[in-house]
């Protein structure tokens, strides 16, 4: 039986080391986890929107070219991941899922036997509090998965 291995990227989660190692680690297909940044979108929206700055026609213009920016961004990461992959006679397959980051990883994360996580940047001083994405892996691990925590 081959190894399944779940690349999880998202728009500020992405790095080509990840990549890099998820393909080391699958065995003849890829699976990947594109987390849409929907709630991103929004909340950029929201926050131009309520201190004055947009009418109701620039906001849905705003929203549109972030949503558009997103969808791009996406499609390139995804077209480097699938060359990487053809260049070592690997499919990959691709899902792309809106939610909680967190929580589309865990419903899905058992049917693979690792998976690789990207760490989004942050500040330095939030390095000593931990980060979601660490609880995350350690969860993952606790039910016996093989997690890699990638910095983006």
């Amino acid at each position: 039986m081959s190894k399944r291995c779940l690349l999880v990227l998202s728009t500020f989660r992405y790095a080509d080391e990840a990549v890099a190692c998820a393909l080391d680690r699958s065995e003849g297909r890829l699976d990947v986890l594109y987390v849409l940044g929907h709630a991103t979108v929004d909340t950029v929206t929201h926050n131009v929107s309520s201190e004055g700055f947009l009418g109701t026609a620039p906001r849905a213009e705003v929203e549109n070219a972030l949503e558009t920016a997103h969808r791009d961004v996406m499609l390139e990461r995804l077209d480097t991941v699938a060359a990487e992959a053809a260049v070592r006679g690997i499919t990959v397959e691709v899902e792309q899922a809106q939610g909680r980051f967190y929580d589309l990883v865990e419903a899905r994360a058992d049917a693979f036997d690792s998976v690789v996580l990207v760490r989004p940047p942050r500040p330095f001083w939030q390095r000593f509090f931990g980060s979601k994405t660490a609880k995350l892996a350690e969860r993952l691990r606790a039910r016996g998965l093989d997690v890699t925590l990638v910095e983006a």
